[in-house]
């Protein structure tokens, strides 16, 4: 039954993805996020069928197929819409790891530092499948921390801007303070939380799209910026 179900996953997003509907990357995340529906309702089915053949049987911690993890009790959680993209498990590997095909908090964070790391994924994950049950005031500190420096010794002035865009399947976007102006290489989802940090960084001169995948919003950042100049490689 698991082979079969891999099978009729990997069927229907294909069929979904590669419709004769015109945009190929909204059909490829909207046929991710059905897969991982049409996922969570054949396990939940065998699941239910297992448990009615043994009622004793002790319940999984986790089923490949699902995100279902008995994950840590706490304020932070992931979704059902996870696109297993990657971002929050390199951005805050004390607080999230990969289970199956999906990502999960397999600790909740403790110290101020990790909790805006980890609001930081949140905050850059592309279909906002990390949540949280109750606010917490550092997730101000979490927004207003990008761009954010990478290493300020080795490589001064280059920064993960965050906000990664579901249209460019959460590819990372980056952020260059430079004397001579400003660079974004490839392109995070506009908003006006990070147009604003740009702004009080020196603005916006370049944007370097490396593939027509990552092109994201890059009409809005050039509405925010008009002297912003786009170029794409070929």
């Amino acid at each position: 039954m698991q082979h079969q179900s891999i099978i009729l996953c990997y069927l229907f997003f294909l069929c979904t993805a590669f419709s004769y509907q015109p945009s190929y990357h909204t059909n490829c995340l909207t046929g991710i996020r059905r897969a991982n529906r049409f996922i969570l309702k054949q396990s939940e089915e065998e699941e239910n069928a297992l448990a009615v053949e043994d009622d004793d049987e002790e319940e999984p911690i986790f089923s490949f197929f699902t995100n279902k993890v008995k994950e840590e009790k706490g304020n932070l959680f992931v979704n059902e819409k996870c696109i297993d993209c990657d971002v929050c498990r390199w951005m805050c590997p004390s607080v999230y790891s990969k289970k199956g095909v999906f990502s999960t908090v397999h600790k909740q964070p403790t110290s101020d530092a990790e909790k805006i790391d980890a609001y930081g994924a949140l905050i850059a994950c592309p279909v906002g499948a990390i949540l949280t049950k109750e606010s917490d005031p550092l997730m101000k500190d979490a927004i207003r921390s990008f761009p954010k420096e990478i290493d300020k010794a080795l490589i001064p002035g280059v920064m993960h801007a965050g906000f990664h865009a579901a249209k460019s399947f959460g590819a990372t976007p980056y952020f260059l303070q430079r004397r001579q102006g400003n660079v974004m290489i490839d392109c995070p989802r506009f908003t006006s939380h990070l147009a604003r940090r740009i702004d009080q960084m020196g603005g916006l001169h370049t944007m370097i799209l490396t593939h027509r995948d990552d092109v994201a919003d890059h009409k809005k950042w050039k509405e925010r910026f008009p002297d912003l100049q786009r170029v794409i490689h070929r």
